[in-house]
């Protein structure tokens, strides 16, 4: 994660020592007395910055998905090309969770947890299909929009879309992680490319 100048330092750290604990251990195995310890703070200064352990993992949540949204659309021209965009979102996608392979991990788990099924479930009646513009889905979907405009892209859900392309791309990032596969920037493009294909009208 980034250092954010904006952010208390101690709210930092809290999330610091949450990303770190939740990422290599689970979240059972991560009890707010371990992550305020973690962070180097007393557990009431903890529970100053948040009611509940939920509370915590859902901010903790959003603090992240904001993290991966910038720097995926860092560079990014609204004025190329639609393929171009796309090679840039997945590459920029990848190129973040191998930087910071806790983040990934943590974001990975709380997708597949209760805690995602839930968020995810209020989400959706809050927005009511407006994506907002900070969250990791929004730069793909204005992308697959386009791209379904100029006929590029096959007439599904944005949501079964970004589904499909980002199942394979976090495959490849998890097998270069535990060493299966050896990035390099042909192998990348490859990947990329197949899941261009896999979505193409």
């Amino acid at each position: 994660m980034v250092n954010n100048q904006e952010m208390p330092e101690k709210k930092l750290a809290i999330f610091t020592a949450a990303v770190h604990l939740i990422a290599d251990h689970g979240f059972h195995a991560a009890p707010t007395a371990k992550i305020a310890e973690e962070a180097g703070i007393g557990i009431g200064t903890l529970y100053r910055y948040f009611k509940s352990k939920e509370q915590l993992i859902n901010d903790l949540f959003q603090f992240v998905e904001e993290d991966m949204h910038a720097y995926l659309t860092r560079g990014f021209n609204t004025d190329d090309p639609t393929n171009r965009q796309f090679t840039q979102l997945c590459r920029q996608y990848i190129h973040f969770c191998l930087e910071n392979p806790r983040a990934f991990n943590f974001f990975n788990q709380y997708i597949d947890s209760p805690y995602g099924t839930t968020l995810r479930t209020f989400k959706r009646s809050r927005d009511r299909g407006n994506t907002p513009q900070k969250s990791l889905l929004y730069p793909f979907y204005e992308v697959f929009n386009k791209a379904k405009k100029e006929g590029l892209f096959k007439e599904l859900p944005n949501a079964l879309l970004f589904t499909l392309i980002e199942g394979s791309l976090s495959n490849f990032i998890r097998d270069v992680m535990i060493g299966l596969v050896d990035y390099s920037e042909e192998t990348e493009d490859v990947v990329i490319q197949a899941c261009w294909d896999m979505i193409k009208a």
